[in-house]
């Protein structure tokens, strides 16, 4: 390892410590994101690897500021930023005061490698530092990645696209055609046809994405009791209770049980499926489209956007729909095809674009009456 990159390292943290510092300043820079504070993270684990003048203790201030860069909090980074500038600037001091100011401005010699003896305080301090560092990359480790496909699962993302285009295609169809007839004596009869239909599919997505979310956290909640108590007698007397509550969870923990908990219910997501259709039936009839549900095209096409629905919001994480409100208007026509009109302006929305994620890529275009 040679001075050069010592060097780039000292020069990429100062420079984003000035930019964390500024924040406060009017007109400030734009926040840091957490992927630049990640990169940061890791120029100056190299630091601390490599210049024997530096250590945890000399630099605390670094290490919240980008703690709190990474969790995008700025209140935090405006708290630590002074002290942190302050507290770099004396480590490299430190660092350039002690070696050959002439080798390294040349960057010939090899650098100030780190002993093997190290204090028992340091140790401590960067194991602990590193620890929560590796805590929070397995955290996001363990939650599955929507870009990795299991080909086995009929119900995974590319699939379930696949679903959503049919359900558009036929379903949808169907029911619209009926709709159009019902209303043809309308003036903006097709229109309400398909604004109607567009509640179904709305109605349905906000059922069962909050019904996953309530079903991950009993299975969770369920999976850590179970863990702490295998026999189930800690809610037998109050004691005990008391016992089970102050139990100390490692943080890892809670998110291994949440994610065993949206594997269970993805993989097994049909069973859920008669009850959700029966609730969901009711849901609808106290909305004011109720009377419409006795078409059998038009119940059709909300069992299907109910099962749907339930297959997006069982993925880890979850799938979204993309309305055009939700668009600007510069890329509202890069989103969503035309209906019946071509246009750039929007009259009305027929069809939500599918997200993998809800900020992932688009994975079907939507729907949209232009003018």
């Amino acid at each position: 390892m040679d001075r050069r990159k010592i060097n780039l390292a000292f020069i990429r943290l100062e420079h984003f410590l000035e930019q964390c510092e500024k924040l406060k300043r009017p007109n400030p820079p734009s926040l840091p994101t957490p992927e630049m504070a990640k990169n940061i993270r890791d120029e100056l684990v190299f630091l601390l690897d490599n210049v024997q003048e530096i250590t945890c203790d000399d630099v605390p201030s670094v290490l919240e500021v980008l703690t709190n860069a990474r969790k995008n909090d700025i209140p935090g980074i405006h708290k630590y930023s002074d002290k942190a500038l302050e507290e770099f600037l004396i480590a490299r001091s430190n660092f350039i005061r002690r070696a050959d100011i002439n080798s390294f401005n040349g960057f010939d010699t090899p650098p100030t490698v780190k002993p093997t003896s190290i204090k028992p305080k340091e140790i401590s301090n960067v194991t602990e530092w590193r620890q929560k560092d590796e805590r929070e990359r397995m955290e996001t480790r363990l939650n599955n990645n929507p870009n990795i496909t299991d080909l086995s699962d009929m119900n995974r993302p590319t699939k379930v696209a696949e679903k959503f285009n049919s359900l558009y295609d036929n379903q949808w169809t169907d029911a619209f055609e009926d709709l159009r007839k019902l209303y043809k004596h309308e003036i903006n009869g097709q229109e309400r046809a398909i604004l109607e239909m567009a509640i179904i599919l709305k109605k349905a997505f906000e059922y069962t994405e909050e019904t996953a979310e309530k079903q991950t956290r009993k299975i969770a909640m369920s999976m850590k009791e179970l863990m702490i108590s295998p026999t189930g007698d800690s809610f037998i007397n109050n004691e005990l209770a008391s016992q089970h509550k102050h139990v100390d969870i490692d943080p890892l923990c809670e998110v291994r049980f949440t994610r065993y908990a949206k594997q269970c219910i993805k993989e097994n997501a049909e069973l859920s499926l008669p009850v959700l259709h029966k609730n969901f039936e009711w849901l609808l009839r106290r909305e004011r489209i109720r009377d419409i549900l006795t078409i059998p095209s038009v119940k059709s096409y909300s069992q299907k956007c109910l099962q749907i629905a339930w297959f997006m919001n069982v993925q880890d994480p979850p799938m979204s729909l993309l309305w055009p409100v939700d668009v600007k208007r510069g890329d509202i026509t890069t989103t969503f095809r035309f209906f019946t009109r071509n246009g750039t302006i929007l009259q009305h929305e027929v069809w939500p674009a599918l997200l993998l994620t809800s900020d992932g890529p688009m994975m079907t275009k939507g729907v949209a009456q232009f003018k």
